[in-house]
Parts: structure tokens; sequence; C-alpha cells
């Protein structure tokens, strides 16, 4: 009988670990951690191949695979400044999973209702993410439209949620023409 992917992937990281001597961490349960996205943004996340797995006071504790190319690690160190960074081996499996938690965390008040506080991410966003985050937030909400509806000093953004059109923010109108720019 073939051993599930997960214990192939697991035992990979662990056989990594061992070669890599960045001792191997269980991180298969993402509730159990507390490395956010704070410190280090998403991208620099995925451009550096790590993933946080706890926050201390002075220091980072991040998970690296086999995939993490090591030899840039000490330029992540110099973009973070005088936070200590410390490494351990984790699964590709796992490293996937912390990433989707936090890219979900993201949207998390706006999935249980609170469109102000999208609204406030949108309005601090830089212009090329923005129109994104729109689009993965109607994505995940299962919207079938988004209507972005400008105005003199805001533009309303609507989705269209089984058939009926909702309110869901309204950004400073400055921001929407970056956007729509971007778009064009």
């Amino acid at each position: 009988m073939q051993p599930t992917p997960s214990v192939d992937t697991e035992a990979s990281a662990k056989q990594y670990a061992a070669r890599s001597g960045f001792p191997y961490f269980d991180a298969s349960d993402p509730s159990t951690l507390t490395g956010t996205d704070k410190l280090i943004s998403l991208d620099t996340m995925r451009k550096y191949g790590v993933a946080p797995l706890h926050d201390y006071d002075d220091s980072l504790e991040l998970g690296i695979t086999e995939n993490t190319n090591r030899s840039q690690l000490p330029a992540l160190q110099t973009e973070v400044g005088d936070t200590k960074l410390t490494f351990k081996t984790i699964s590709t499996a796992n490293y996937d999973l912390i990433l989707n938690h936090l890219f979900l965390n993201r949207f998390e008040k706006a999935l249980h209702g609170d469109y102000e506080a999208f609204g406030t991410t949108l309005n601090t966003a830089a212009p090329k993410d923005a129109f994104g985050q729109v689009a993965q937030l109607a994505f995940l909400m299962g919207a079938s439209d988004i209507h972005i509806e400008p105005a003199e000093t805001d533009t309303r953004i609507r989705f269209r949620l089984d058939g009926v059109l909702h309110p869901i923010t309204s950004v400073k109108t400055d921001s929407y023409k970056v956007f729509l720019a971007d778009l064009q």
C-alpha cells in the first residue's frame, strides 16, 4: 500500500532537515503557530520561500522547505533589520498551508460582514494590489459580478451575490482612479 502524499511530504521534510542542519518542525496545525505577516509581507515570504512559525519579542522563527534558496536568507535578515531570524524545516505542504491561512486571514473580517475593515485595507493598499484584493474577496464570497461605481469623492464597490447587489465598501475616488488605470 502506498503512503499518503502528506506522509511522503513530511518524510521528505524530515530527510531534508537531517541533511541541512535546520531542525524539522511539524507545522500541520496553523492554529498553534504565533507567526504573522506583520513583520514580513506575504509577497516577501513567497520571494524568500519562508513561512512564519512563531513571533517572539526580539526574534522571528521561520519555516523553510527544501525549495527555499538558503543563500538568500542573509538578504532577508538584512531586510528585517534588528529582528533575529531563526529557521526550522517544514514540509512544502505545510508551507502552502501556512501561507494560505495567512492569505485568508486578510479577508476574515469581510467574510464575516465587516466590510468597513475591508474598505480601510483598500484605501491603504498599493494601487496594484487594490483591485486584486477586490477580486479575491469577490471570489471568496462567490460573487458573480463586481460593480465599481465612481462618484465625486468616493467610489462604491458592490458585489452581486445570489442575484442581488450588496454594498461592500467604498474607497476614495483617487484610489479608484489609480487602480482603474492599472486595469487599462
